[in-house]
């Protein structure tokens, strides 16, 4: 085996740690806003976001948050499916950066 294919190995497996990781992660995050205690968590956050303070027009605090939990599980789903259905990954992937983008834009947009 030479250099090359064991390079090529182990960046094959650290992409797929790091996908992976990340469905994890979206997973266990979108599961837990089902629970009343992370609706109200980030009730502050969403009802002062410019791209989310209408869910609470729409749907009561659990119900936008359970909102929230099903785009994450959908998304983390998205992106695990890439062996299997490469489109969907980008569909998922797209999804993830606005939502990230979305969670940063928090920062400035939340009071204190």
């Amino acid at each position: 085996m030479s250099a090359y294919d064991v390079g090529a190995r182990v960046q094959n497996i650290g992409t797929a740690m790091l996908r992976y990781g990340l469905v994890v992660i979206l997973l266990m995050i979108g599961a837990t806003k089902w629970t009343s205690a992370e609706a109200e968590a980030i009730r502050p956050w969403v009802a002062n976001s410019p791209f989310l303070s209408w869910l609470y027009r729409v749907a009561t605090v659990q119900g936008g948050s359970t909102l929230i939990g099903i785009i994450e599980i959908m998304t983390a789903v998205l992106i695990g499916l890439r062996h299997w259905f490469p489109k969907a990954t980008v569909v998922g992937s797209m999804l993830a950066a606005c939502m990230f983008l979305i969670t940063l834009s928090f920062l400035v947009t939340t009071p204190n």
